[in-house]
């Protein structure tokens, strides 16, 4: 396996968190997210999901997802 510059194993082929953004969270409050979870922090949460270790192309199909999870 071919090393990175820092000498470490490239991780592609492990999971990854994709971020889609932090958000105010209020923890009483129904989360009505589709493909994407929430992490809480206090009164924020991340929007994330689990995907491969890999580059995203910015395809419109990709653009399309994200801006759905965004909104």
């Amino acid at each position: 396996m071919t090393r990175t510059r820092s000498q470490r194993n490239p991780a592609i082929g492990t999971e990854a968190l994709q971020l889609f953004g932090i958000v105010a969270h209020d923890a009483s409050a129904p989360a009505r997210i589709i493909g994407a979870e929430l992490v809480p922090l206090r009164e924020l949460a991340a929007v994330i999901r689990l995907v491969p270790y890999n580059r995203i192309d910015a395809t419109s199909e990709a653009i399309t997802e994200y801006r759905q999870v965004v909104e």
